[in-house]
């Protein structure tokens, strides 16, 4: 630019910013000029200024913010503008003519009065003034069309997605939801996968600002990473658009691990959610068994609270991180009528944003789902147990009997509860350590890899509790058709009958117990009368026991439904073993033979609405198994 052009467009934006008196003499009025005239031209030719960042993007980054503050939709447009700026070799100074116009569009005291007069200029003058700078002169023809075209395929392509959608979708996932890729909008010149390194890329870094809440760590990655770029070098571009890639994702996943401990929420998670802190589930069962006994109207949250405490205290637990423990909570789920404690109480684990765009809404109702399903065997566990540990303390005491129907009642019901307290402890193993520690250590070699992203994080999540629920039983079997009898043969509903069937066993139990006892203590009594009568003489040895008939008729009907109760029980598990036997998953297929190593079950195949081709196989099998 020559001198004379820029002696004339700063003679130009003075007259039209320094407002003149008409009353003032003409050397007056020429020396104010003057005065205002070396002020910006020092400004201009000053090489080395404290008021001026000597950073050639310092006045673009003035510009810019400014831009997104006032008018965001602009910002994009002046981005491409000085891009094409800087790569014209014409001009000098770049950067000091852009931060002249900042200067004098943006007062840093915006309440200081104007020379002479207090007047404001009008934003015509402005926009007059500016129309004369070289910048606008020079470079519209060259870059108003190809600008105009890429900011209008930019903006178009990553765009947030319609209200609507979001809704449909079941909105709520920053990460996911807020923004998304038209792909009919991608310009022609990008291929599809660095589009979606552009898009993530962008997607984090507003990630990180928002959501993290680490705005500085964008903004001076975003001074450190601007360079200059010439039209047409794509390879350039495509290297550091790599870079920066990596970088925005390895901060991320820094901060979700760091700073917001998801790794540690993921952990706490599968101890205390998937009941893998043993001791803390033992002793919390064992001081809430008394109290969730009682009808589910019956509770009270402080008393939950302080039993959850006392389980804390009690346990390796204790150690556990303060962030950790603050998060875990007892409550009681909506009750139904009739409902005891132990069908609604669960634990709660409470997720913050932004951990909750890893552990999302459906992934704390699936955590919810595996925990009812695993308190469920635990509670049933506990039951069988405390029941059996009274029966063998009793046998040697209170439950001996020389009548031989109670001696071989007793005898197979303890067979019985033996059965009970080996299936539930398969089960229980197989949850516990076949589907859930495996399932953790493929998420943790998934989640572990050095480029995984924040997206890898997810998706190894949902995959992990995917993995669960369908192995964990609690998925239902996929058929081509649906019906109430489909329904029925989930694996589901066969276990939720068959815990049932164990704790209607238990009470069975508890029943016959409490009638040993009552009938040992009779016998005691009736043995201590006849002594008495034997030795004072006064009756005769053959006179009746009052109330022993009453006692003796209770037996026949415990006896009874001890064995119907037994039997069902067995049928239950006979076609549990005989669906899981026709499983594709191996490990499925691997409980059912835990739990008949020993072959004492016949599994036994539920007849089903199934192709003609797994019915000839089904038959082929049960053959095969006859034969050996």
């Amino acid at each position: 630019m020559a001198p004379d052009r820029i002696t004339n467009a700063i003679d130009s934006l003075i007259t039209h910013i320094v407002p003149s008196d008409p009353n003032d003499p003409e050397d007056v009025a020429q020396e104010r000029h003057d005065t205002c005239f070396e002020i910006v031209k020092s400004i201009i030719d000053s090489p080395v200024s404290p008021a001026i960042s000597s950073d050639v993007n310092h006045a673009s980054d003035l510009i810019k913010r400014k831009l997104i503050q006032s008018n965001p939709t602009q910002a994009l447009r002046f981005s491409n503008l000085y891009t094409r700026l800087l790569s014209l070799p014409v001009l000098e100074h770049k950067w000091a003519i852009l931060y002249l116009l900042y200067q004098l569009a943006d007062s840093p005291d915006p309440s200081e009065p104007l020379p002479l007069s207090p007047v404001k200029p009008s934003a015509p003058n402005y926009r007059d003034a500016i129309s004369r700078d070289a910048i606008k002169r020079q470079g519209r023809e060259r870059t108003s069309r190809a600008s105009r075209f890429e900011e209008e395929q930019f903006k178009e392509a990553e765009q947030a997605p319609d209200k609507d959608q979001a809704k449909a979708k079941g909105a709520g996932n920053v990460w996911e939801d807020k923004f998304e890729i038209a792909a009919d909008m991608i310009p022609s010149i990008i291929t599809q996968d660095f589009a979606q390194k552009v898009f993530l890329i962008g997607k984090s870094l507003n990630f990180i600002r928002h959501s993290c809440g680490d705005a500085m760590w964008v903004e001076d990655y975003s001074k450190a990473a601007s360079k200059e770029l010439r039209y047409g070098d794509t390879a350039t571009l495509e290297a550091w658009i790599d870079e920066a890639y990596k970088t925005t994702m390895k901060r991320l996943i820094d901060l979700m691990a760091n700073k917001f401990h998801l790794f540690k929420h993921l952990q706490a998670l599968k101890n205390y959610i998937l009941l893998g802190q043993g001791d803390f589930i033992a002793l919390l069962m064992e001081s809430l068994a008394a109290n969730l006994d009682r009808p589910a109207g019956a509770q009270y949250r402080h008393t939950l609270t302080a039993q959850l405490e006392h389980a804390i205290r009690g346990s390796n637990a204790q150690y556990d991180s303060p962030e950790v423990l603050r998060r875990l909570d007892a409550r009681m789920l909506q009750l139904s009528h009739g409902d005891i404690g132990w069908d609604c109480f669960t634990l709660e684990y409470k997720i913050d944003a932004p951990v909750d765009v890893v552990v999302t809404e459906w992934g704390n109702r699936q955590y919810l789902k595996v925990f009812n399903f695993l308190w469920r065997i635990k509670r049933v566990e506990f039951a069988v147990l405390s029941t059996w540990r009274k029966c063998m303390t009793g046998a040697r005491g209170v439950l001996q009997n020389s009548d031989p129907a109670v001696s071989q009642t007793w005898k197979s019901t303890r067979g019985v509860l033996a059965e009970m307290i080996h299936f539930v402890g398969q089960l229980q193993y197989y949850i516990l350590f076949e589907v859930i520690e495996s399932s953790w250590g493929e998420l943790q070699k998934r989640i572990q890899k050095e480029d995984c992203t924040l997206d890898d994080l997810i998706k190894a999540h949902t995959r992990y509790l995917n993995d669960i629920t369908h192995k964990g039983l609690l998925g239902a079997k996929r058929r081509t058709h649906s019906s109430d009898e489909d329904d029925r043969t989930t694996y589901m509903m066969q276990l939720g009958e068959i815990l049932r069937f164990m704790l209607s066993y238990r009470d069975s139990v508890d029943g016959l117990y409490s009638w040993s006892v009552s009938d040992f203590t009779q016998r005691q009594e009736a043995d201590v009368r006849s002594t008495t009568r034997h030795n004072d003489d006064h009756d005769g040895r053959d006179t009746p026991m009052t109330g022993s008939g009453g006692v003796a008729s209770e037996f026949p009907v415990l006896q009874e439904r001890l064995r119907h109760l037994g039997a069902s029980f067995r049928t239950r598990v006979q076609i549990l073993l005989g669906d899981l036997a026709y499983q594709p998953d191996v490990d499925m297929r691997f409980l059912g033979v835990a739990m008949n190593f020993n072959d004492v079950y016949q599994p036994t195949r539920r007849k089903t609405k199934a192709a003609p081709g797994t019915a000839t196989t089904a038959r082929s099998a049960s053959t095969n198994r006859g034969e050996k």
